[in-house]
């Protein structure tokens, strides 16, 4: 009896089919996978958290900062992020799925609706503007005050700010 010139292994390949020609590829493939790994250390942040008050005080309903990333150090890359906060004004931005915010330079912006804006519809085709707490500039990433950078080597970042009743 021949066995051929894959040996034992072809033997057993001629034994079990085509199904067994795919094992040693994916024997390797998942070698390779183990050793690899599946993608290194993902996004570096630093945890950013803090306080945004509204006149000096609470706030009449939660909100949202947004990060707008303006600038990103030398080989990084640009991640926005955002933060919600309520009423106290308490908040930790995230980027993505990751707490904390990737290294480089943002504008932030505040939302914080009275009455949120709309589409328009068959009964109203304007829809609404809606009705904002926020002063327009707080909310324009051009106009905004609020700038924030974050050095490759910071450990964690607190930020405190006012926004101004309209």
């Amino acid at each position: 009896m021949s066995l051929g010139k894959h040996g034992k292994l072809g033997v057993w390949v001629a034994r079990k089919g085509y199904w067994a020609t795919l094992f040693w590829p994916g024997v390797w493939m998942g070698l390779v996978w183990v050793l690899v790994g599946c993608g290194g250390r993902g996004l570096e942040t630093v945890p950013v958290s803090g306080r945004v008050t509204y006149g000096g005080g609470a706030w009449p309903k939660e909100g949202r900062l947004d990060f707008r990333p303006i600038a990103a150090p030398p080989g990084k890359t640009l991640h926005p992020a955002s933060a919600q906060f309520g009423p106290d004004g308490r908040f930790t931005v995230v980027t993505g799925q990751t707490s904390g915010l990737a290294p480089g330079e943002y504008v932030v912006t505040v939302e914080c609706w009275e009455e949120m804006p709309t589409m328009g519809d068959a009964q109203n085709p304007r829809g609404s503007p809606g009705k904002s707490y926020v002063p327009d500039k707080y909310r324009d990433p051009k106009q905004s005050p609020i700038k924030l950078k974050i050095e490759p080597t910071d450990r964690s970042k607190t930020l405190e700010f006012d926004v101004p009743k309209p």
